[in-house]
């Protein structure tokens, strides 16, 4: 939801970008982790204050144990806790920010390890030993 004179919003799959979990989010306990599978890009016709509401189901989601882990996970130059407190199962649901006016990329986020969210490796490697 917002104010003032609209929003442009548009879906997009993949990972919004790199930077550091910090405490200078809406709520001050930092993230552990996003979803670096889908997110949102928001941006305003002009200025805008209001929320932003991520929706999940177990698609795009999966690795979700506890909802109270989930938060609005926001890319402003590091991943900011922009909150609140989620509701639904860990099959689907939904989590609303506290109020906003910085307008960027906004994803699922958790606060817990014990919900990491999708996990997507970027490489790895083995050796072979004996058989």
């Amino acid at each position: 939801s917002f104010n003032d004179e609209g929003m442009e919003v548009e879906y997009k799959t993949g990972n919004a970008g790199t930077g550091a979990y910090t405490t200078a989010g809406s709520e001050t306990t930092a993230l552990v982790a996003h979803n670096a599978n889908e997110y949102w890009q928001c941006n305003p016709v002009a200025s805008a204050t209001g929320t932003a509401t991520i929706f999940w189901d177990a698609y795009n989601n999966m690795g979700i144990t506890d909802i109270a882990h989930l938060k609005v996970a926001h890319l402003d130059f590091d991943w900011l806790n922009e909150g609140t407190t989620a509701t639904g199962t860990i099959g689907s649901g939904s989590v609303t920010s506290n109020a906003i006016s910085s307008w960027s990329p906004f994803t699922l986020g958790s606060i817990s390890m014990n919900s990491p969210l999708p996990v997507t490796f970027l490489s790895f490697s083995g050796k072979k030993q004996r058989n």
